[in-house]
Formats: C-alpha cells, structure tokens, sequence
C-alpha cells in the first residue's frame, strides 16, 4: 500500500511521490512524513511486483491542512475512497453552477494545544447550507441544534471542523452532521449516531478521522424552477 504524494508547483506542474506503507497486523497501514508545506494533497494505491494494480477514485484526492502553529504531530485516520455511486454531484454541473459555494481560505489558529479534527464528505448539500456537527456533550450542544458547531468546506463537498479535544481524551464522544440552511432550516443525516475514540493526547497533537460519508433525505429537491425526487436507500445494518 502506498501514500501517492501531489505536489504542484507555482507553474501548475504536478509530481507524484510515492511514500511505502507498513503494517503489523496486515489490516492497519501506516507512514510517517515530515511536513514540508502548510497542507499535503494525496491519495492511495495498491502495488504487487512494482507495479500499481489499484488506487483510490481521484477526482477528489485527500486533503489535509497543517493550519495550527502550536501542533507539531498530526495524526490521520484515513480509510480508502472508492467512486462513490452519487460520483454525478461532484461534476462541473453541481460543483461550479447548481451548488457552487465561495472559495475558503483557512486561517492559522491556536485555538487548542490537543486538537480533534473531524473530516466528511457530503455532496448531496445544497449551495445554501453549510453542514454542522451537534453531539451528547456540553461541548458538542447537548443535541441543541440551535448550538451546532459549523463545519469548513475545505475541498469540493468535504467539510471539516477542529474541535478542543481535551474534554473527550479517554472516551467515546457520540455526535451527528446536520445540514443547515440559510433560512435556518435544518435537517439531520439518515443514520444511526456516530462514535469515535478520543485518545488520550500530548500537547502540540493534532488527530484526524476521515469519516464515512453523510447522507440527506431530501425527498422534494427544488433544481432551476423543478422539482426532483431524490431518494435515499439504508442498509439495515447501516
């Protein structure tokens, strides 16, 4: 398994390097980098005899930003992302007219010496909302949507958002996305509450979970003056 490093230059030239996996258990991957730019661009792939024999869909590689000052360990739980069955919400249509959305600069922060970083990807938003994240704790708005922690768009349809991760070290913090409109309308992703294990962390750590992706039951889309339906399928062990 390989890490596929994108690195453009200012000319718009693009390199790939390539950085060897290793794992213990044959189930878990992993590689250290050393950081050498404010974010790394990257995807995954699958070599025998050195020779590549799959990779992971690439019209939306990873992403991910160093954008905090005081952290100086990052650390990525990723997992491999195949071409997803809605694909059509991430062409020019959706991304550059029907659902376009303001370009977003990240700004440098030091919010936190322990931070949680949260990372999904929602297509099926809407040019007017932005999507939230709303959990069981205090921090996380005790399921007061009203107190949802807005998220950032940082590539096309992934969203993201850093939280304080000192108040969930050492247990399982429950949360959920919601989707919130302009006019304040809000509408939770279909599927059972998520979980994940916050780690006990050093200051100047940073941990990231790529989660799976958020789903919306919009039965009534309302696109150019017409109305489609869009439905929205649940395995029972979803």
């Amino acid at each position: 398994l390989f890490l596929n490093q994108i690195i453009t230059d200012k000319d718009g030239n693009t390199e790939i390097t390539p950085h060897r996996t290793g794992t213990s258990d044959g189930e878990h991957w992993t590689c250290r980098l050393t950081r050498t730019a404010d974010n790394i661009t990257y995807y995954y792939s699958v070599k025998m005899d050195g020779r590549e024999t799959r990779h992971e869909w690439l019209t939306v590689p990873h992403v991910q930003a160093f954008n905090h000052d005081i952290v100086n360990l990052y650390t990525f739980y990723d997992h491999w992302i195949d071409m997803p069955f809605d694909s059509y919400l991430y062409s020019s249509a959706f991304t550059e007219c029907l659902n376009r959305k303001a370009e977003v600069k990240l700004k440098r922060t030091m919010r936190s010496e322990r931070i949680l970083r949260l990372i999904v990807r929602a297509p099926q938003l809407r040019a007017n909302q932005q999507l939230a994240v709303v959990g069981a704790s205090p921090e996380l708005g005790a399921w007061n949507l009203a107190k949802a922690i807005p998220m950032t768009e940082r590539t096309i349809n992934e969203w993201f958002v850093d939280i304080d991760a000192r108040p969930f070290m050492g247990k399982n913090m429950e949360f959920k996305f919601v989707a919130v409109s302009d006019d304040g309308q809000r509408d939770w992703e279909t599927r059972l509450n998520r979980s994940v294990f916050v780690p006990e962390m050093k200051a100047g750590e940073l941990i990231s979970y790529q989660l799976d992706q958020s789903f919306y039951a919009y039965h009534n889309q309302k696109i150019a003056g017409t109305l489609v339906p869009v439905f929205s399928l649940r395995s029972k062990d979803s």
